[in-house]
């Protein structure tokens, strides 16, 4: 009897284990299978910088809009886009602009010298950038029977770049320490690369694939160049020193022949008039105007009246004066012994006069508008006026206009950035 009851409690110690054992078990696979909690954290964690927006580029070719009826074609991207020059081919139009942008029309890690190819619908083709391992500006540019010559230059150096009409670069020639400079095309077809730097002239022969044929230079104290032109089989040029000007001749055979200096006078502006020069030259702080023979002898001149502007243009066998004061704009027709003919004085502020043509066209500058006319001796008439941060504008003879604006609304209302370059075709192609 005994002996049963010790199996019962056996049995039942045992049930109760085998019990315990599967609670404990069955606790084990919940919670091994249960979901984590994180456990909450209060210490500060550092906020990402959100990454930049994607610089967006468009798709070229590129239409022209239209605005109120008109055809317009802004070129440019996220920054400054300043026109310096249009060339045209056949009906395609080449514009050079500086460019500090880096997204929709330019691609450029750096300040540079910018190409648009647009033709004749105002289409935008193709783009290009020159630039070298920094900021480079535009100084000059010549158009050549396959493409262009472009003079660019930086702190530290100047380039000339060739390029084909298909905005292909084929060459590119760095002249290191060298800070200023022109590109002159001479009649025979010889491109001419002139350079300055502080202490020197250089003139380099150009190659049609813009390798240097051949190089000279002339020792000169701060050279700035006024004027290069032909005369007979060299070529010459009005230089500014730091207190005079020099006449400087330059021969393709010979190399420099020589130097004249006249102390004292500046130049302040000069070009080719009748066969001699018509110019500005400074003298102690004042300006005069003067004609010269071909030989540069000063034939005429005149004292002018203290003027914050000053700019002389060709007008047939007559010149004219433009000039600039409190607000008010000056132009005098003077003919060829600088006997004043006519004057017309005009409620408005000149600072610079980016175009003009003989034909009776000139752009006026206002330091925020430019100001399109139509002028002749007697009367001056609006055409167009845009609110311009350029000072370049190139109208053509079909009515085409080109600049630079800062606007954006309105017509400009496509401008991408803080300025850029505008085509369109005048609304009235007046001439007189």
């Amino acid at each position: 009897m005994k002996n049963v009851k010790l199996y019962k409690w056996l049995t039942v110690t045992l049930m109760l284990a085998i019990s315990v054992f599967c609670l404990l078990y069955l606790e084990k696979i919940q919670k091994s299978t249960a979901p984590a909690v994180a456990e909450t954290k209060t210490e500060h964690t550092a906020e990402t910088d959100k990454p930049e927006r994607p610089v967006f580029y468009n798709t070229l070719p590129k239409n022209a809009y239209s605005y109120n009826g008109q055809q317009f074609q802004n070129i440019g991207g996220n920054d400054d886009d300043i026109l310096k020059n249009v060339h045209t081919f056949g009906k395609t139009a080449y514009v050079f602009f500086d460019t500090s942008s880096n997204g929709y029309d330019v691609k450029t890690a750096a300040p540079s010298v910018a190409c648009a190819l647009v033709d004749e619908n105002l289409t935008l083709k193709k783009t290009v950038t020159l630039s070298g391992n920094g900021a480079e500006y535009y100084l000059s540019s010549k158009i050549t029977g396959d493409g262009f010559f472009v003079l660019t230059k930086s702190d530290s150096y100047v380039a000339l770049y060739k390029m084909n009409f298909d905005l292909v670069v084929i060459n590119r020639t760095v002249f290191e320490k060298e800070i200023d400079g022109t590109l002159h095309l001479q009649t025979n077809g010889k491109l001419l690369s002139i350079t300055t730097s502080d202490s020197s002239l250089s003139v380099r022969v150009i190659g049609s694939d813009g390798v240097i044929e051949k190089s000279s230079s002339i020792y000169l104290s701060s050279p700035k160049i006024a004027l290069c032109y032909e005369k007979d089989e060299t070529v010459n040029m009005f230089v500014n020193l730091e207190k005079s000007y020099a006449e400087v001749r330059y021969s393709d055979f010979y190399g420099f022949l020589s130097s004249d200096e006249t102390v004292g006078k500046t130049i302040d502006e000069i070009l080719p008039f009748n066969g001699g020069f018509v110019g500005i030259y400074l003298e102690n702080g004042e300006k005069f105007l003067f004609t010269a023979d071909e030989n540069a002898v000063v034939s005429f001149e005149k004292q002018l009246p203290p003027a914050g502007f000053t700019k002389i243009l060709k007008n047939g066998e007559n010149l004219m004066l433009v000039s600039s004061q409190n607000g008010k704009t000056t132009l005098s027709l003077f003919c060829t012994h600088l006997d004043e003919v006519i004057t017309r004085t005009y409620d408005l502020e000149t600072t610079l006069v980016p175009y003009f043509d003989e034909s009776g066209r000139i752009a006026l500058f206002d330091g925020e508008h430019v100001t399109l006319y139509s002028y002749d001796a007697v009367s001056i008439e609006k055409i167009e006026k845009y609110p311009a941060s350029a000072e370049c504008v190139k109208v053509f003879e079909s009515g085409i206009v080109a600049f630079s604006a800062n606007k954006k609304d309105g017509a400009f209302n496509k401008n991408y950035g803080k300025s850029d370059v505008f085509i369109t075709v005048l609304k009235k192609n007046t001439t007189k």
